[in-house]
């Protein structure tokens, strides 16, 4: 006797937007990823790090960037989160615990490496999607520089905050040759 198919319960239109919001949060992201890139690459976040308010006119000078785009690049910022603006003054600042983690790359919480190799996996997606199809896998040599100068970038900060402290200090052994 064959059984019947289960039969799945329709969503409620409330499991469906929650769902919704979570998929274009998480689209939302990763458009951020090359602007955190841009900031990045371009000294954007170094420039405003402890710079106190600036208006766009003003950084643009200090960075010598297009004003135009820049002001695209910082009301995109402001959308996500990561700069303030004072409209009153029409200033942007970066907050100092955003600059902890955007600028500082001795900080352990420092993503500029991270999203320095963004850009080059995106570009890779193509050649990903045909490995789907065919097969095979991605080859090494595909990635380019950001991927290699960002991971060196990304884990450099647990190496300089946390391996002869934390990581060689939980063998005890080994520690204890090092000294």
């Amino acid at each position: 006797m064959a059984s019947s198919p289960a039969v799945s319960p329709q969503p409620s239109p409330d499991q469906i937007m929650n769902f919704a919001h979570r998929a274009v949060a998480d689209l939302s992201a990763a458009m951020c990823g090359p602007l955190l890139y841009i900031g990045d690459r371009l000294g954007i976040f170094k420039s405003m790090a402890g710079a106190g308010p600036v208006t766009c006119h003003q950084l643009a000078q200090s960075t010598g960037l297009n004003e135009r785009y820049l002001r695209e690049w910082l009301s995109s910022m402001t959308a996500a989160q990561y700069v303030a603006y004072d409209p009153a003054a029409q200033t942007f600042t970066l907050p100092p615990e955003n600059a902890a983690v955007l600028t500082d790359e001795n900080s352990p919480f420092f993503v500029g490496g991270l999203a320095q190799m963004v850009p080059d996996h995106y570009r890779l997606l193509p050649e990903t999607i045909r490995c789907f199809q065919h097969g095979g896998g991605v080859p090494y040599s595909s990635f380019g520089e950001d991927t290699f100068i960002g991971t060196e970038r990304l884990f450099r900060t647990g190496y300089v905050n946390f391996l002869a402290h934390q990581w060689l200090a939980a063998m005890p052994e080994l520690y204890a040759k090092l000294q």
